[in-house]
């Protein structure tokens, strides 16, 4: 199963690509939402792990796009704010509180299994 790893802090895209790789996972890094949207095509990853608080296109407009591009990639917020409320746009597309998680993720094991389900 590939996916995408968005976040623009290189220790956060190594662990969890370490983690996820470990897991059985492809997994594809990238440090911005312009260079990670130019790699969406219909059916190429299965699900997209997005930093919010990106330098640029911010992770939700990122999520927008790309799902425009591709309508089945399915998305998992992974972000350091606290404060962060899910947007209605993403509310819109069928995204909730569940597909939202906080750095740090001290339980790893939670973040695969979301994606296992989704």
């Amino acid at each position: 199963m590939k996916l995408l790893i968005l976040d623009d802090d290189p220790k956060v895209r190594f662990n969890l690509n370490l983690y996820l790789s470990d897991e059985g996972y492809s997994c594809h890094e990238y440090e911005s939402a312009e260079s990670a949207l130019k790699s969406i095509t219909p059916g190429k990853y299965h699900a997209a792990i997005v930093d919010i608080a990106l330098p640029g296109l911010f992770g939700d407009d990122f999520i927008l796009r790309a799902k425009s591009v591709d309508p089945k990639l399915k998305c998992v917020i992974h972000t350091g704010h606290l404060s962060f409320n899910l947007p209605r746009e993403l509310q819109n597309i069928g995204m909730n509180e569940d597909d939202v998680f906080y750095k740090p993720v001290l339980d790893l094991n939670s973040l695969k299994e979301k994606i296992v389900s989704l």
